[in-house]
């Protein structure tokens, strides 16, 4: 098992590398017109807080 630094909270998770505990990281990108990407930033999340990003997400999408 490998252990990371959530980049929000500060916390450190468990992480083994495969798919059972999901997604680990949130890309922030820069998409222009013509569908150019631009990664602007890479941020290991632990699950509480890539869950409560998620969340926000979902609610944000159900209030359009």
């Amino acid at each position: 098992m490998m252990a990371l630094k959530c980049d929000n909270c500060g916390g450190y998770y468990d992480f083994d590398g495969t798919k059972k505990y999901g997604p680990n990281s949130i890309d922030v990108v820069y998409m222009d017109r013509n569908r150019n990407i631009e990664l602007i930033e890479r941020m290991n999340l632990c699950p509480a807080c890539l869950a409560a990003v998620m969340k926000t997400l979902e609610d944000r999408k159900e209030a359009v």
